[in-house]
């Protein structure tokens, strides 16, 4: 058996780091999620939906509003009268309200931004007995929604 016990006669080469040149088709980045190559990217200057919203397009707010503003002939008191919609609307919750509609009433306290009557109630001191003062939070619930 031969052994070879002189290792400085056999020089091997230094070992080759293997270097893998990027291809030329390869992006700077991640490619992914939200992240598309750059060909496949929006083109600068161009719009990614053409064709658009047409100007003169009308939306639903703005159908509704102009719904509103359009004449519509109401009788109040007998007499024949033209209104916008709008009004005609209002004049016609106030009218459910004086009537006792406690929805109307509620819609009306609600767009008048006023305080609830409850808070008067308290405020005004002995005017009221403890019958009234119950009475009052009871159509008060009813009016707020809270006997449902």
């Amino acid at each position: 058996m031969s052994s070879n016990t002189n290792s400085s006669s056999t020089k091997l080469p230094p070992a080759r780091v293997r270097t893998r040149s990027a291809p030329q088709n390869e992006p700077d980045y991640d490619v992914g999620y939200g992240k598309p190559p750059k060909s496949h990217r929006f083109q600068a200057g161009r719009s990614g939906n053409p064709k658009g919203r047409p100007k003169g397009a009308i939306t639903l707010t703005t159908a509704v509003l102009k719904a509103l503003d359009a004449p519509v002939s109401a009788t109040i008191n007998g007499r024949r009268v033209t209104m916008a919609r709008r009004d005609a609307i209002a004049t016609r919750i106030i009218e459910k309200a004086m009537a006792g509609d406690y929805r109307a009433v509620a819609t009306v306290a609600k767009i008048d931004g006023e305080r609830p009557v409850a808070d008067e109630v308290q405020s005004s001191g002995p005017g009221l007995t403890r019958e009234e003062h119950l009475l009052l939070q009871r159509h008060l619930q009813k009016l707020s929604g809270g006997d449902r």
